[in-house]
C-alpha cells in the first residue's frame, strides 16, 4: 500500500477516527495497532504474513529462552541461542535477496546431470515487502535482549503479539526508519494523550512535496530515459542526469521518511530522523551520519562494533568491510558490490586521513575550515556520490560504464534534459539547507490556527501537489530494497 494512495489516505483516516476512543484503554489499543499493521502489510502481499509472523515468533521465543537461561547462569546456551536466531532471520532474508542468484548457480552446476529438472526459483514467488527492514528490528531487538536480559516487558514487548506490533508497525515497515525496541516500546506502553497533529500534517506536505513534484518529476524526465540510452544524449545531458538522479534518490526517500514521520505524529509516535542535509556534508564520514542515519547507525552497532570497530583488528578493514556488506544488503548486483567497494575504501581514507591530522596538527593548527575549504570540501564529496550513485542507478555493470564513458567523451551532440529538470534539481538542494528553518517557522505560525481549520488547509494544499506532480506516482525507490 503505497503513502501516496487514494487507498493508503482511506485506510490512515480509518485508524484515526478508530483510535480516538482507545485512547485511555493502552491494551485495546496495542491490538487495534496490531490489527491495522497486519491488514496494511497484507495489501503489500497477503501470501507473506506468515513468514512476517514466523520472524516475529522465531524473535519473542528466542528472546524468552535467552531471559531464562540468563537467570540460571547459563551463558554459552544464551550465545548458541542468540547465534541460531540470528541465522534464521539472515537465513530467511538472504533466500529472497540472493536466492535467485543461487539457485541458478546450482542450476547450472547440475544442469547437465541426467534426468535433473530445475525450473523453479524464488523471484518467481515475490519478494516479501519490508523483509530487509523488519529483519534489522529483529536482528536489533535479539542482540539488545541478549544484552540486557529480564528488563520491564514495556522495554522488550515481553509477548507474542507486542514483538509482531514492533516489527509489522505500519508507517516504517516498508522502508524505515529502522526502529530501535528502546524507542518503540515505551511510546506503546506509555502512549501521549495530544497528538503532534499541526508537525505531522506538515511533515506529510514536506514528503508530498520531495516525492511528488521534484522525485517523480526527475525520475520520469530526468533519468529513466537517459540512463537507459546514455548514447542518445550529450555528454553534458548525461552528467545532468547523475546530478538528477541524486536528487531524485535524496528526495525519494527523505520525502518517504518525512511521510512516516508525519504519520508517526498523527498516530503518536515519535520516529527517529532519518536524513540531515547529506549533501551538505564537507566529508564521506560526515555524509554518512547524515544519510540514511537510521541504517548507518545500525550498521555501525550491529556489524562494524561486532567486527572490532576501532578497538579490535584493522579499523579501515573493519569499515570497509561494513560498507561492502552494506552495499550488498541492496541487492545480489555486482554494481551494489562496487558501490559498497566505493563508499567502504572512501571511509577507510576519510578516517585515516583524519587520524594522520590529528597526530600532526598543534590546536591551534585544528581550528575550524574556512567556508571556501567546507565548499570545496562539499563539492568533492558531492561529486564523489554522485559517480558512485552511478552504479547504485544503472541497470547494470554495462550500463553503469556507458554512462561513464559517455560523460568522458565531452561530446555536445545528442538530447538534452528537459529545462525544468534543472530548476527541480535546484529545488533538491535548496531544501537541504533552506528546508529545516522554513519547516521551524511555519511549525510556530501552524500553532495558531485550530487543527480542524489547518487539516483542512493541508487536504487543500496536498491536493494542489498532487496535481503538480507527473501521471502516475512512481513507487518509492526503496520499496525494493
Amino acid at each position: 500500500m503505497n503513502f501516496v494512495s487514494f487507498e493508503f489516505s482511506v485506510f490512515l483516516l480509518c485508524f484515526l477516527i478508530f483510535q480516538i476512543p482507545l485512547r485511555g484503554r493502552p491494551a485495546l489499543y496495542r491490538h487495534f495497532l496490531l490489527l491495522a499493521n497486519l491488514v496494511f502489510y497484507a495489501r503489500a502481499g497477503l501470501i507473506f504474513v506468515p513468514l512476517l509472523a514466523f520472524t516475529a515468533f522465531i524473535v519473542w521465543l528466542a528472546s524468552l529462552a535467552m531471559d531464562h537461561f540468563a537467570a540460571g547462569g547459563f551463558q554459552q546456551r544464551r550465545k548458541f541461542l542468540l547465534a541460531a536466531s540470528l541465522f534464521i532471520c539472515l537465513a530467511s532474508l538472504a533466500f529472497f535477496k540472493y536466492g535467485e542468484m543461487i539457485f541458478f548457480a546450482f542450476g547450472g552446476f547440475f544442469s547437465s546431470a541426467p534426468g535433473f529438472s530445475f525450473s523453479l526459483t524464488p523471484g518467481e514467488w515475490g519478494f516479501p515487502a519490508g523483509i530487509s527492514f523488519y529483519t534489522f528490528q529483529a536482528i536489533a531487538f535479539l542482540v539488545e535482549r541478549y544484552k540486557t536480559p529480564c528488563r520491564t516487558a514495556a522495554a522488550n514487548g515481553e509477548s507474542y503479539l507486542g514483538v509482531l506490533t514492533y516489527l509489522s508497525f505500519f508507517p516504517t515497515v516498508m522502508a524505515g526508519p529502522i526502529l530501535r525496541p528502546d524507542r518503540f516500546f515505551p511510546q506503546l506502553e506509555y502512549r501521549r494523550t495530544r497528538f503532534r497533529l499541526h508537525r505531522g500534517f506538515l511533515l506529510i506536505l514536506s514528503g508530498l512535496l520531495k516525492k511528488v513534484v521534484i522525485a517523480s518529476y526527475l525520475s520520469e524526465y530526468a533519468v529513466r530515459e537517459v540512463f537507459q540510452t546514455p548514447e542518445l544524449f550529450s555528454s553534458f545531458a548525461v552528467l545532468g542526469s547523475v546530478y538528477a538522479y541524486a536528487v531524485q534518490i535524496y528526495c525519494d526517500f527523505s520525502g518517504y521518511t518525512d511521510l512516516a514521520l508525519g504519520i508517526g505524529c498523527l498516530i503518536g509516535f515519535e520516529l527517529p530522523r532519518n536524513f540531515d542535509a547529506p549533501y551538505l556534508s564537507a566529508s564521506i564520514r560526515d555524509f554518512w551520519k547524515r544519510w540514511h542515519i537510521s541504517l548507518s547507525s545500525w550498521l555501525r552497532d550491529y556489524l562494524y562494533i561486532p567486527l572490532g570497530g576501532s578497538r579490535r583488528g584493522n579499523r579501515y578493514f573493519n569499515l570497509f568491510v561494513t560498507m561492502v556488506l552494506g552495499g550488498l544488503w541492496h541487492g545480489a548486483h555486482p554494481r551494489y558490490l562496487v558501490w559498497g567497494v566505493l563508499h567502504g575504501g572512501a571511509l577507510a581514507l576519510n578516517h585515516g586521513w583524519a587520524a594522520l591530522r590529528a597526530r600532526r596538527k598543534t590546536a591551534e593548527e585544528r581550528r575550524e575550515n574556512g567556508p571556501l575549504l567546507r565548499f570545496l570540501s562539499a563539492a568533492a564529496v558531492f561529486h564523489f556520490v554522485c559517480f558512485a550513485w552511478i552504479f547504485f542507478r544503472a541497470e547494470d555493470m554495462a550500463a553503469s560504464f556507458a554512462v561513464i564513458l559517455r560523460i568522458g567523451a565531452l561530446d555536445g551532440k545528442g538530447g538534452l534534459l528537459p529545462l525544468l529538470a534543472w530548476p527541480a534539481m535546484i529545488a533538491g538542494f535548496i531544501l537541504q539547507w533552506a528546508g529545516p528553518p522554513a519547516f521551524r517557522q511555519i511549525m510556530l505560525a501552524s500553532r495558531r490556527i485550530p487543527w480542524p481549520l489547518f487539516a483542512i488547509l493541508c487536504a487543500l494544499v496536498a491536493g494542489f501537489i498532487l496535481r503538480m506532480g507527473p501521471e502516475g506516482v512512481m513507487p518509492f525507490i526503496y520499496f525494493s530494497y
